[in-house]
């Protein structure tokens, strides 16, 4: 047999290969660009500030009856990741502390969903549950 010259089957088996692999960066491709579309949509989404901090992401797990942890501290430019930790829904809304005309809000949020911010500056903000009102979550931005 020629060196040179592969079996049909090794053959399927690269295309198949490839195949898989381009399937799964399209997969990746569409979820980045998703999550992306979601913080944009809160209006806070910052990308420069979240891709060249180098920061992590802090996440905040909600459940029924709490948040964990319920108090973060993050840099400018990182993101606060609320996610469902249980079957319960959510809707996380920043506490106005004066009248002004945008509250950052999440929208119902449920299992498998999460909402994240990026903030641009120092200070401090307190969210809260509307479907829980007992819930509450304190970020200072550094």
């Amino acid at each position: 047999m020629n060196p040179s010259t592969r079996s049909s089957s090794s053959l399927g088996t690269s295309r198949g290969l490839r195949i898989a692999l381009l399937w799964i960066l399209f997969s990746l491709i569409s979820l980045v660009t998703y999550a992306v579309s979601q913080s944009m949509g809160s209006g806070t989404f910052d990308a420069a500030a979240a891709f060249l901090s180098g920061e992590h992401d802090i996440d905040v797990v909600l459940y029924a009856d709490r948040a964990e942890p319920a108090s973060v501290e993050v840099e400018t430019g990182q993101r606060v990741v609320f996610i469902v930790g249980d079957d319960s829904r959510h809707d996380m809304a920043e506490e106005r502390t004066q009248r002004r005309e945008a509250r950052l809000a999440s929208g119902e949020i449920e299992k498998g969903d999460s909402f994240s911010v990026a903030f641009r500056e120092s200070g401090s903000l307190s969210f809260y549950d509307r479907m829980n009102q007992d819930i509450h979550v304190s970020v200072t931005v550094r």
